[in-house]
């Protein structure tokens, strides 16, 4: 089954990061939009879709700097680099593992019953996260994009010598 592609690309910093402040924006648009008293299995339902989805855009519409901007990513393909995919599996890594032990001892309160299933699905998740961006540094440290070489111009051409 292929992988349908986004037509939006990213390529500048800057808008990666606005991106992500629009991810947490929506975080909080929903806390608000959700009424207080609405169940909260579908509170914590719409978070983890509204996640994936974030997650999804993100993997298919950022590029990197010598990434093709208008060529679909492999399947696989997570990120432009083996570095960048190897960093976000560490940070992933990390996070799981914080929320892998925040899990085991909670400090403050007891942990409800949606509390636990929506931490433990969130591990999952990040998890799965992790998996990918690991087989997407492995795969692109195995193959990596072609070099396509600059063209090369000596000076500009002068107009009206002819």
């Amino acid at each position: 089954m292929p992988i349908p592609d986004v037509p939006l690309r990213i390529v500048r910093k800057r808008y990666k990061l606005l991106y992500f402040v629009a991810y947490v924006a929506e975080g909080l648009l929903l806390r608000i939009v959700v009424p207080p008293n609405s169940p909260a299995p579908l509170l914590l339902i719409a978070g983890h879709l509204l996640f994936i989805v974030f997650v999804f855009v993100a993997v298919r519409s950022f590029r990197g700097r010598d990434e093709p901007i208008k060529a679909p990513r492999a399947p696989w393909r997570m990120t432009g680099t083996v570095r960048s995919a190897v960093i976000l599996a560490v940070v992933f890594l990390l996070i799981t593992a914080s929320g892998v032990f925040d899990f085991v001892t909670p400090r403050h309160h007891p942990l409800s019953p949606e509390n636990a299933i929506s931490s433990l699905v969130t591990d999952l998740e990040i998890l799965v996260l992790v998996i990918l961006y690991i087989n997407s540094a492995i795969r692109l440290h195995r193959s990596p994009d072609p070099v396509v070489p600059k063209p090369v111009t000596l000076a500009e051409p002068l107009t009206g010598l002819d």
